[in-house]
């Protein structure tokens, strides 16, 4: 009497195993090897029911799998959450202090221009062009809306900060020129730069 072979499901009990095992320890290592093995095994044994058999442990190792994925991606997010803070967090520092550096090269063209016409104060931002070379330095990195703005270098119609050159004298050092209203530095007469609160 010939008794019919088994159906194999060494693939489909690999993929539990894989599956089980990418849940418990492993995670993504042994989880794509689950999914791979378990669609594999489990084609197989609806094609060929005769052939292969297990079907059902076939789908749980690879559903298995897709859950070690899924795990392994929400750990990834929970770790990398706080760099994504702290990259925020380095970005708007680093925006901070080019604003400063963008007032100290306002304030260091303001006092050229006075040097250069008898202590006398330019009275427009415009009369700073050549002493600034580019309009760059009038954007704080901050601002959104001219940062985004494709800008001629030569244009200086255009500024982030509030500038205030009327009736600046040498006499008073210590009047506030200019002031950024993102970041709230402020740059007085004499060139100096006070970094404000945010």
């Amino acid at each position: 009497m010939n008794q019919e072979p088994k159906p194999n499901s060494t693939l489909a009990i690999t993929s539990l195993v894989l599956g089980i095992v990418s849940v418990l320890c492993l995670g993504i290592l042994t989880g794509i090897p689950a999914i791979i093995t378990g669609h594999i095994a489990r084609g197989r044994a609806r094609k060929f029911p005769d052939r292969y058999g297990n079907a059902g442990l076939g789908l749980a190792g690879f559903i298995l799998g897709y859950v070690s994925i899924v795990e392994t991606a929400v750990i990834l997010c929970a770790m990398l959450l706080p760099a994504v803070g702290a990259l925020g967090s380095a970005r708007s520092t680093a925006e901070a202090i080019q604003c400063v550096n963008n007032l100290r090269q306002v304030g260091l063209a303001v006092q050229l221009y006075a040097q250069d016409n008898k202590d006398e104060f330019p009275r427009t931002v415009t009369q700073l062009a050549p002493y600034l070379g580019t309009s760059k330095v009038l954007v704080c990195p901050s601002d959104p809306a001219l940062k985004a703005q494709s800008r001629d270098a030569k244009d200086f119609s255009k500024t982030s900060y509030v500038v205030t050159l009327e009736g600046v004298s040498s006499t008073n050092v210590t009047q506030v020129i200019a002031r950024c209203p993102v970041h709230n530095n402020t740059l007085t007469a004499d060139a100096a730069v006070q970094r404000g609160a945010r």
